[in-house]
């Protein structure tokens, strides 16, 4: 039960090796944790010593110690995944941590792919050890650092990471990066964005394919940032930038210059399929322009622009599809959760008229748009009982809710 880390931390090597060194071993009582050994042996497992596994086992959610015991087995070991959130991570913890990813000698290498660590809150001293190992490893593809008390600061050690300047140097390819409801701030985004893009225009990450920047208030200047990113990736394959506030500026009021930035992304990009802009204050104005930006695109396949300020209204829905109907890949535009305005119950009970397109006989294949509200369906009809009653000022679309239309016959 000891917690001095720094003196009993090469006990680990140790007791590490003679654990590893015994084939009928299946689970090691350390400190408040019950350490599955057995799943480090198969390759490919999933090791979930998470707060909500340790919890349900009857024990706190692990600390230092505990993670740096973990991390020692990690060593060698076949496991995929390591899940560790909710953990109660410090200093030694993460140094522990990021010492085992950057280990490249034969037979103790790590070659865990993916790695949670939301809710740790490790700080951006943490990150900063956590990416010292990165920049030395090469099988990480998944990182999930939500919620962990990201800052300003925390973004430059990303940067250094997976997009150091001597691109020779690289040796980090994530895929999968989520950092969702941290306190990057407006600034701590642009900073994030524009060292991966670089000052010569290009991006210099051509490895991200998933990124989840959620809840950072990034507000107008981080939203030109990311947008200048979308526009310069021939990667990125799904964003999700909720929560935002991407087209505000400092007084709270729309502004365009940021909207244009957007348009100009979607012109650029030729790889991103799903866009997320969910609680941004999204209000009609942007979203028409941005409906203009999206006709000639020609990869983005769903689109949510659910939670904002959007009065759908039947002459708004008119126009938006008019638009949308130009658009080649579109498939999904989720509007849940905003206000629904005059004439859109006509709209929704249009599937019992006779003008109505019939659903298309392949999913993908150019027919015309499909309305869904909600991110499932994909060209699947709900009966009209199950479309809600929208009456003026009263309702909100809800999750799932469809509408079929063939704009040209409104």
């Amino acid at each position: 039960g000891c917690r001095r880390p720094l003196l009993f931390y090469a006990c680990f090597d140790e007791l590490a090796y003679a654990v590893q060194q015994n084939p009928n071993l299946q689970s090691v009582e350390f400190l408040s944790i019950s350490v599955p050994f057995g799943q480090f042996r198969e390759e490919g497992s999933k090791v979930d010593m998470s707060g909500g596994v340790c919890e349900q086992a009857g024990a706190l959610p692990f600390q230092d110690v505990e993670v740096m015991f973990i991390s020692r087995l990690l060593m060698g070991s076949k496991a995929e995944s390591l899940d560790v959130s909710q953990a109660c991570i410090k200093d030694y913890g993460i140094q522990a941590l990021a010492f085992t990813l950057s280990v490249q000698s034969l037979g103790k290498q790590c070659m865990v792919s993916r790695l949670h660590l939301q809710q740790c809150h490790i700080g951006s001293k943490g990150v900063r050890y956590l990416c010292s190992g990165l920049k030395r490893n090469n099988y990480l593809s998944y990182l999930d650092i939500s919620e962990c008390d990201l800052d300003e600061k925390s973004a430059e050690y990303l940067v250094d990471a997976l997009a150091p300047p001597d691109t020779d140097e690289r040796v980090c390819f994530l895929e999968t990066l989520k950092m969702a409801n941290n306190r990057l701030g407006s600034k701590g985004v642009a900073v994030f964005c524009e060292g991966l893009v670089g000052g010569d225009g290009r991006a210099h990450n051509d490895s991200i394919t998933y990124l989840d920047i959620s809840d950072n208030h990034a507000t107008m200047v981080g939203g030109a940032a990311l947008a200048m990113w979308l526009a310069q990736s021939s990667d990125l394959l799904e964003v999700r930038l909720d929560g935002n506030s991407l087209f505000e500026n400092v007084g709270g009021d729309v502004d365009m210059t940021s909207v244009h930035h957007f348009i100009e992304a979607f012109l650029s990009n030729s790889t991103l399929q799903r866009l997320s802009l969910r609680r941004n204050k999204i209000n009609t104005v942007v979203l028409q322009q941005l409906a203009f930006g999206l006709i000639p695109n020609s990869t983005l396949q769903v689109l949510d622009v659910s939670e904002n300020s959007i009065a759908i209204s039947y002459t708004i829905c008119k126009e938006l599809l008019s638009r949308l109907n130009a658009n080649t890949s579109l498939r999904e535009l989720n509007m849940a959760g905003n206000p629904v305005g005059e004439g859109v119950s006509q709209l929704m009970h249009a599937r019992n008229s006779d003008k109505t397109r019939k659903a298309p006989s392949q999913y993908g294949k150019k027919t015309g748009i499909y309305e869904s509200y909600g991110l499932e369906g994909k060209g699947k009809m709900r009966s009209s009982a199950a479309l809600i009653q929208a009456k003026r000022g009263e309702s909100y679309l809800q999750e799932n809710d469809m509408i079929p239309v063939q704009v040209e016959e409104i």
